[in-house]
């Protein structure tokens, strides 16, 4: 995963994704060659992910790429999982 700093900027909606507010962040689980891997790895707010017209792709890829290690549900939350078993 990655951290959220003063220099983030979430790319749904191009402001300032501060330390401490409420975000959805991944890691870097997507080729350049797909559409969507310019937001992974990246901080994006939650109330933006909610709305956004792909998030339904970015979860179901996440979901496809990370099964052995994490999941994702629709609001953006992530569940990891290490040697199968699952942990908030």
């Amino acid at each position: 995963m990655v951290d959220v700093d003063d220099e983030s900027l979430c790319l749904l909606c191009a402001e300032p994704a501060l330390a401490g507010e409420d975000c959805v962040v991944t890691g870097s689980f997507l080729t350049r060659r797909d559409p969507l891997w310019r937001y992974a790895g990246r901080a994006l707010h939650r109330r933006c992910f909610r709305v956004w017209s792909r998030r339904e792709e970015f979860v179901r890829k996440f979901n496809a790429v990370m099964r052995d290690y994490a999941s994702m549900d629709a609001q953006g939350n992530v569940r990891e999982s290490l040697d199968g078993s699952w942990r908030d």
